[in-house]
């Protein structure tokens, strides 16, 4: 017998560490945590060391931008858009 998708555990943690992705990127930072969270305990449950690095380095990127203040590196006359951006480059200087 096949066992459903919400029962299988690499599906499920799959899917909450999506949901924590999607959830951090729409600014649910608390909700983001919970399902990452969820997501690195299933997938330490039953092995998946590749899955438990993505999930903590996503939950380090989500820990790190509820203390990150958006700064810029220094640019001279580049535009926005360039490589200086904080937002498409949130490493701080």
């Amino acid at each position: 017998m096949i066992e459903p998708t919400y029962l299988n555990l690499p599906h499920k943690s799959r899917t909450l560490h999506n949901l924590g992705w999607l959830a951090w990127h729409e600014g649910r930072l608390d909700e983001a945590e919970q399902y990452l969270t969820r997501a690195l305990e299933i997938r330490q449950g039953y092995g998946n060391e590749y899955g438990v690095a993505r999930t903590l380095e996503l939950l380090a990127r989500l820990r790190f931008s509820h203390t990150a203040t958006p700064r810029r590196a220094p640019c001279s006359s580049k535009p926005a858009t360039s490589a200086c951006d904080w937002t498409r480059n949130p490493t701080p200087p």
